[in-house]
């Protein structure tokens, strides 16, 4: 693909700036929150992947990617649990 190609692509521009706009809540985050507390939340990313890539582009999402976004699911509301009870 052409660099105009890719620049008039609608997909990609809004995958940028979706991008942007979530780095700068994440960095608007920082500056109010606890790091040990906010970055975490990062590895929700990995939650989200695989309920959009299930429901919009119909991929198998297997019993061991699940047993993953649960271990993911738990081990952040153990650092949420603990971030209050300090």
């Amino acid at each position: 693909m052409l660099l105009p190609e890719l620049l008039t692509n609608w997909y990609i521009l809004a995958g940028f700036v979706s991008a942007g706009v979530g780095m700068l809540f994440f960095v608007l985050a920082l500056r109010l929150g606890d790091l040990n507390v906010l970055y975490p939340v990062l590895a929700t990313s990995y939650i989200w992947i695989n309920i959009l890539a299930l429901f919009f582009l119909g991929e198998r999402v297997g019993v061991l990617k699940w047993v993953g976004v649960f271990s993911i699911v738990i081990g952040i509301s153990y650092i949420g649990w603990g971030s209050n009870h300090d």
